[in-house]
Order: structure tokens, then C-alpha cells, then sequence
């Protein structure tokens, strides 16, 4: 991470535009469906008392802290075992990480130093499978396959004798929630054992037929779950340890894992299937259909503190984070559309996306949950390759290739009144004034229109000049100024971008040229100075919109025809996308390209749009997906640095990388 701390250095000898791009650089990672980084199997998940941090292991012998917010690796990974790491946990604190291997030792780390404290705990004779920590932090269980043994975690010793069962073999142990119990299996039985007095309580529970995967206590203690390779999943009570009704089928297997949420209502089980499903515990029943995504073995599988987040690992060392209520993984794409996502727009308040595509269909989505509100929109007869939300966020306006435009009520979801009708060809763009009272629309028959949104009539005569299609418009922000662009691709046209006075829709001074092929896109900054086009020339384009000149030369990177550009509500980010499938972020102050392209789209993406707050980018595809993407920036963007990089730059590495500079400067706290 010598390039992050460099970049930290550069923003504290000199606060300019290209030191915060470059800080920006190193934390534009946004987010993915998986978290990846293990280059095997990811075999234990945890997350930390207060829900921010997720910890990880698996067969590259590391174990991983991620941020779960932004679902960043913070720092390098935790070395040291030499082999398989097979579990980790947190203390009670947060300020500890255990971690077991292969290697047979268990480790113990700071979390914020990311340093391992003291030796290695070492005796257990073979793989350490698992570890836990007691309800106060002062004792960790920790098992193989034949011994569970309790550790004074303070002085880094062994506790008495090791814990062993009658047919000798012993499974992944749990604490109580009291931490008086400490429960483990031993082949086909479950037995309790008094951490005190290291003594067994109890007979053993039995049912299962072959070995156990795992066992875990509800949070109040009064349940626990334990789990067999005969793909059942049985419910105890504690107290009476008693089976509560039949098994649940189809859950963990041997060598997987459960958890219980917060509350206690739901279990969560990750088995061979490739599969995580959710229980109710007081019915027993499985709650929706199983959640997919992993595509080997789910080896772990944990809730977060607020219970709204579930972590999952699978053998190929992915980790997958779901939301819980909406029963999806996040950061998957938004599925439905049955053809092409062509159009996008977010409604005012950001809690909608709206979407149009091949099919015909305009869809409303929540933004939070992700779930589809009613059914799609229908009515047009071609697609949907247009639409925006009025500014106060209760209409609707959609353009298609069936050369009509239509005007939804959002909280309805029904059309207002009859389609609007006037462009001879298919309606390629559509946006709202600023005050909502004038709609504008471009279209394939070479004409821009405006048009009263109370009347649904057009005002006054067409917009012409273009010498094809007006594939994009854009208001200015005060409204006085439209700008529109010469679509056609394949080099035909006018390949310009003209700028027009809305009162008297007459045309400002001479088209703004450059692009050497059709211009497919055109939006204004939020303070209405600078103008962004995109075009068939693979280019981004920049103009300074009061002089109607190009800012400098043009942003180059996509390898196809860029179909959308956006910028941040901020004006500090300009978002692009391209028919390669992928998207682009750019630091508008520098004209740099932030971070690696956006990618998991399989073909053209042919709409960006930011969520009103800045945080989220959408992006549509014509592989028939919406994906949301997470690019907030911290405030503190140093100190995230610092964070991700584990440390600061040294005397000797200053001295190198700045050798003519000032004297040694503390980066990093």
C-alpha cells in the first residue's frame, strides 16, 4: 500500500485538485456482489461487535478485515499460519481477533494494528476447526477433531485438561449466552459442558445419525440448533434438551455452518447445495426460497449485529452479503426485465428507480429493498429508451420507439391522460425543466419539441437544425438553456452538440464540434457551467458552456460508443457508460479516470444515472440488469487512506519516494 501512503503524503504538502484525485484513486473501489481477495476457499465468516468490520479466513493461509459499508479489504492480509485458516472470531470488545488453523496453532490479533499479540497458543495435536470467545472475553474455546480446550485469553495459557467426548471425536464448541455452558458434539451426540467446572452436564443430546457440522445457541440461550451430514438441521431446548419438533430438512451439512439472528427468530444455514437458507424458528418453516449466488460449498455463514445483514463464504473464497429483509444479496443486480435496460432515472427523493426497456415495460423499483412496487407499466408499443421524473417527483415521463411519450403518475402507477403525439419517429430523449412546467423530447425525425406538461400541447414550432437524430437533451440547471446532440452513429450527421434558448427556442451561437462521430449523450454539471458529451467516438467530452469551448482534451478510455454521462450531484464526479458492458468514473476537477472501470455488466451499458444523494450510481445494461453501485467517498479522506493502508509511510520509504522533498512528515496517526 506504498502508493496509498504516497498519496496521503502528496495531500499533506500540497492540498490541490490532483493530490485529492489521486487520494480518491486509491479508494474507488465500489461495490461488488462478492467480496473477493482469498485465492481459495473462504472458510469462516465474523462480524464485529459493532457491525462495521467483517472478518474472513480460508485456504490461502490469511485471514481478511473488510469494511462492510463500503465492502473495502482494509489493509493487507493478517499472515503468520501455514496452512488452511479454519475459523475466526471476535471479542466481545472488538478489539481482539482469534483466528485457528491448520497449522494447528490459534492466533491472536490486535484488530486496529492489525499486529499479532504474543505467541501462538499452541498444544491441540491436530487442525484447530474453531473458535470462541466466552460472553466477557476472558475465555476462548477452541476444537479439533478430538479435544475442545479453554484458554485464559489474558495470560495467553491453557485452562486445565482438554475437554474430550466418549467416541473421540470433537466438533466446532459454542458458549452460552451466560457463558456458564459450553456446548460441542462428539460424532453423533451434543453434550454441555460447565465451563467452570469443566465438567460434563448432562447426558448427551442424540438424534442425529452421523456427524455434526455445527452448534449454536439463540441469544437468549434457551434454544440450540445443531446441525448433521445427513442434511437435517434439529431445534433443543436447553433446558429440558429436548428435540423441539421434527428436524428441519434440507439445511447445513458436516463441516458448514448456522446462526441464529439477534433475536432469535431466524436461522440462518449454509449447506452443500450451494445455498443459504432462512428459518423461522418459532414455526420451523423455511422463510422464502433458498438464497442464491454461490456456486460451490457455503462454509460459513453469520448474522450482523442489527440482524438486517447476513455474511456467507463458499469454497471458491467468495463472501456474499445479503439483506436479510429483502431476502437479496447486496450489491446483486436488479432482475425483471425480460430485454434490454435502456433508460434509467431516480426519482427526487431517491428512494425510486424507474426503468425502461426492451420490453416495453417501464418498472419502479425500491431503492432499498430492491423489490419491484406493483407491476411494470405498460402501454407502449415499442421500447422504452427514455424517461425522466418531474422535479417534484410525482410524474413520470417516458419516450419509446412507438413515437409517443407518456406521462405516468408515480403513486398510481397509471398513465395520465392520453400519450402525448407530434415526433414522426421513435422519442430518443426526454427531460423536465427545472420547474417542472416544460418537457422536453428528442426524436429520430430529426426534431426537438417542447411542450406544457399541464396541457400536454406543444409550444410553439420544432427545434431543427440537427441533421439526424436529437438522441440526448439536457435543461441547465436555472432552465433558460437546452443542449442537445447529433445521435446518429457511423459517422453520418453533424456530430455536434448545439445549445438553445428555451424562451425564445432559438439556437446559442455556432454547434459545439469535436466528436468525430454521433454524440450520444449530453448533461449539464449542477451549477450549469460545464457540459458533458459523450459520443461514437469512444470520447467524453468536456465544454465550458459560457464560452462554448472544450475544456481541454477529451476523456479517452472506453473502447465503444459511450451511451450515457452523468454527473455527481456534487459536480465533483462525472459517471459514463459504454457498449463494452462497463462503467466509468472521472474526477471532473483533474479530467482523470477514478479507479479501474466499473464491471460485471456482460454487454452494452447503455444508462448511468447518480441517486440524489450521490452515494449510489445505477447503471443499466442490455444484458436486461440494473446494478447499484456504492461510490460514496469518506469525508476524512486521508484518514481513510490511512486506514486502508494499515500503517504509515517510514523515514526510509520518505526518503526514497520524496528525495528532494521537505524533511520526514508523520502521514498517518
Amino acid at each position: 500500500m506504498t502508493s496509498a501512503l504516497l498519496a496521503a503524503a502528496a495531500w499533506r504538502l500540497q492540498k490541490s485538485p490532483e493530490s485529492r484525485a489521486a487520494l480518491i484513486n486509491v479508494l474507488a473501489k465500489p461495490d461488488r456482489a462478492a467480496l473477493t481477495g482469498h485465492s481459495g476457499a473462504a472458510r469462516s465468516t465474523a462480524f464485529s461487535p459493532d457491525g462495521r468490520t467483517l472478518a474472513t479466513s480460508g485456504d490461502d493461509e490469511t485471514a481478511r478485515l473488510w469494511e462492510v459499508r463500503s465492502r473495502r479489504q482494509i489493509g493487507a492480509p493478517l499472515t503468520g499460519h501455514t496452512g488452511i485458516v479454519w475459523s475466526v472470531a471476535f471479542s466481545p470488545d472488538g478489539r481482539t481477533l482469534a483466528t485457528s488453523g491448520e497449522d494447528k496453532t490459534v492466533r491472536l490479533w490486535d484488530v486496529r494494528s492489525r499486529q499479532q499479540i504474543g505467541a501462538p497458543l499452541t498444544g491441540h495435536t491436530r487442525w484447530v476447526r474453531s473458535v470462541a470467545f466466552s460472553p466477557d472475553g476472558s475465555t476462548l474455546a477452541t476444537s479439533d477433531l478430538v479435544t475442545v480446550r479453554l484458554w485464559d485469553v489474558r495470560g495467553h495459557r491453557q485452562i486445565g485438561a482438554p475437554l474430550a467426548g466418549d467416541t473421540g471425536l470433537m466438533q466446532p464448541a459454542t458458549f452460552s449466552p451466560d457463558g456458564r455452558t459450553l456446548a460441542a458434539s462428539d460424532g453423533v451426540k451434543v453434550r454441555f459442558w460447565d465451563v467452570r467446572s469443566r465438567r460434563q452436564i448432562g447426558a448427551p443430546l442424540t438424534g442425529h445419525t452421523s456427524g455434526f457440522g455445527s452448534v449454536t445457541f439463540s441469544s437468549d440461550g434457551r434454544t440450540l440448533a445443531t446441525s448433521g451430514n445427513n442434511e437435517t438441521v434439529r431445534l433443543w431446548n436447553v433446558r429440558s434438551r429436548r428435540q423441539i419438533g421434527p428436524p428441519l430438512a434440507g439445511g447445513a451439512r458436516i463441516g458448514e455452518s448456522m446462526a441464529f439472528s439477534p433475536d432469535g427468530r431466524t436461522l440462518a444455514t449454509g449447506g452443500g447445495d450451494q445455498t443459504v437458507r432462512l428459518w423461522d424458528v418459532h414455526s420451523r418453516r423455511q422463510i422464502g426460497a433458498p438464497l442464491t449466488g454461490h456456486s460451490n460449498t457455503v462454509w460459513s455463514v453469520v448474522f450482523n449485529t442489527d440482524g438486517r445483514t447476513l455474511a456467507s463464504s463458499d469454497h471458491t473464497g467468495a463472501v456474499r452479503l445479503w439483506d436479510v429483509r429483502a431476502h437479496r444479496q447486496i450489491g446483486a443486480p436488479v432482475t425483471g426485465h425480460t430485454d434490454n435496460v435502456i433508460s434509467m432515472a431516480y426519482r427526487p427523493d431517491g428512494r425510486t428507480l424507474a426503468t425502461g426497456g426492451g420490453d416495453k415495460t417501464v418498472r419502479l423499483w425500491d431503492v432499498r429493498s430492491r423489490r419491484q412496487f406493483g407491476a411494470p407499466l405498460t402501454g407502449h408499443a415499442d421500447s422504452v429508451i427514455s424517461m425522466a421524473f418531474s422535479p417534484d417527483g410525482r410524474s413520470l415521463a417516458t419516450g419509446s420507439h412507438d413515437n409517443t411519450v407518456r406521462l405516468w403518475d408515480v403513486q398510481s402507477r397509471r398513465q395520465i391522460g392520453a400519450p402525448v403525439t407530434g415526433h414522426t419517429d421513435g422519442v430518443s430523449s426526454v427531460a423536465f425543466s427545472p420547474d417542472g412546467r416544460t418537457l422536453a423530447t428528442g426524436g429520430a425525425d430529426r426534431t426537438v419539441r417542447l411542450w406544457d406538461v399541464g396541457s400536454r400541447r406543444q409550444i410553439g414550432a420544432p427545434l431543427t437544425g440537427h441533421t439526424e437524430w436529437g438522441s440526448s437533451i439536457a435543461f441547465s440547471p436555472d432552465g433558460r438553456t437546452l443542449a442537445t446532440g447529433d445521435g446518429l452513429l457511423g459517422g453520418g450527421g453533424d456530430k455536434a452538440v448545439r445549445l438553445w434558448d428555451v424562451r425564445s427556442r432559438r439556437q446559442i451561437g455556432a454547434p459545439l464540434t469535436g466528436h468525430t462521430n454521433g454524440v450520444s449523450s449530453v448533461a449539464f454539471s449542477p451549477d450549469g457551467r460545464t457540459l458533458a458529451t459523450g459520443g461514437a467516438d469512444k470520447t467524453v467530452r468536456l465544454w465550458d458552456v459560457g464560452v462554448r469551448r472544450q475544456i481541454g482534451t477529451p476523456l479517452t478510455g472506453h473502447t465503444n460508443i459511450v451511451w450515457s454521462a452523468a454527473f455527481s450531484p456534487d459536480g465533483r464526479t462525472l459517471a459514463s457508460g459504454d457498449n463494452d458492458g462497463t462503467a466509468r468514473l472521472w474526477d471532473v476537477g483533474v479530467r482523470r479516470q477514478i479507479g479501474a472501470p466499473l464491471t460485471g455488466h456482460t454487454v452494452g451499458v447503455r444508462s448511468v444515472t447518480f441517486s440524489p444523494d450521490g452515494r449510489t450510481l445505477a447503471t443499466g445494461s442490455e444484458d436486461k440488469t440494473v446494478r447499484l453501485w456504492d461510490v460514496a467517498m469518506p469525508a476524512d479522506l486521508v484518514g481513510s487512506v490511512c486506514a486502508a493502508a494499515g500503517r504509515t509511510l517510514t523515514p526510509q520509504e520518505w526518503t526514497q519516494y520524496v528525495p528532494t522533498g521537505p524533511e520526514f512528515r508523520k502521514v498517518c496517526p
